[in-house]
């Protein structure tokens, strides 16, 4: 498989505080690929720096061999990288339908003239983009929410919403921020059925954060380890669990 994302020598710094410490990462197209590590470890800022949130103090990031370090955000989103958040970012007054819908916003071409207008281009592009959502909406089982306002959703529910946001974004690469967290058995099994399948039927390469080991172990291709935002371990999950040093920092000395 070919290389999609590539993070070179990559730092971060804050003031005095070392967020990520000359971290290299490879991401092969179509593979789900986990970071994990202790709280603080470095992970979301990661997340941020590929993401445009944050630009590295040092490195480059490569999206598909091109260097987009220091895009903005929607820049980053134009080149097919979508991403969920660790707390629910949707608007919690909306329907699914429309919470959805907005992740198609990056896809779209039209301008707030036509749009306002919203006949022939602008509205045949509203068509097909509502049957895109749809066919999410279907991928994941919420037809029977579809229409109600988000905020009334079980959180389990939410989560699932917030992934199809982040799909109807056609992403090219998805960055799941803890997708299971707070969630309990049932739920937890449910998002990690649906993250395999986004990675199996739809070809999205993952790059996932997250703490449930069990899932982890579970559904990733190859994990990378943080700690104190260096990589201190790199390979299949086999071969992560029983590393020294992965031990060592979730169990101590």
């Amino acid at each position: 498989m070919t290389e999609l994302l590539e993070i070179r020598n990559v730092s971060l710094h804050f003031g005095g505080i070392l967020a990520l410490n000359h971290l290299d990462m490879k991401v092969r197209q179509g593979e789900l690929h986990a970071v994990i590590g202790p709280n603080g470890a470095g992970k979301t800022s990661l997340f941020n720096c590929i993401s445009g949130v944050y630009r590295p103090s040092d490195g480059e990031i490569l999206l598909d061999g091109k260097n987009v370090t220091g895009w903005k955000p929607h820049e980053i989103a134009h080149a097919g990288v979508a991403r969920t958040f660790q707390n629910i970012e949707l608007f919690s007054h909306m329907n699914v339908i429309d919470n959805l819908l907005l992740g198609c916003h990056a896809q779209m071409r039209t301008g707030p003239l036509s749009g306002a207008i919203f006949f022939g281009r602008a509205l045949a592009e509203e068509v097909q983009y509502r049957l895109h959502v749809e066919k999410i909406i279907d991928f994941l089982e919420i037809e029977k929410v579809r229409k109600k306002p988000v905020g009334t959703l079980p959180y389990g529910v939410q989560k699932r919403v917030e992934i199809g946001r982040a799909l109807a974004m056609k992403p090219r690469i998805l960055l799941l921020d803890e997708p299971v967290a707070g969630m309990n058995v049932e739920e937890t099994e449910d998002i990690a059925r649906f993250v395999l399948d986004v990675k199996e039927e739809m070809g999205v390469t993952i790059v996932m954060i997250e703490h449930d080991m069990g899932v982890v172990m579970d559904i990733a291709d190859t994990v990378t380890v943080l700690d104190f935002g260096s990589k201190i371990a790199a390979g299949t999950p086999d071969e992560v669990q029983c590393d020294p040093r992965v031990i060592a920092a979730y169990l101590g000395e």
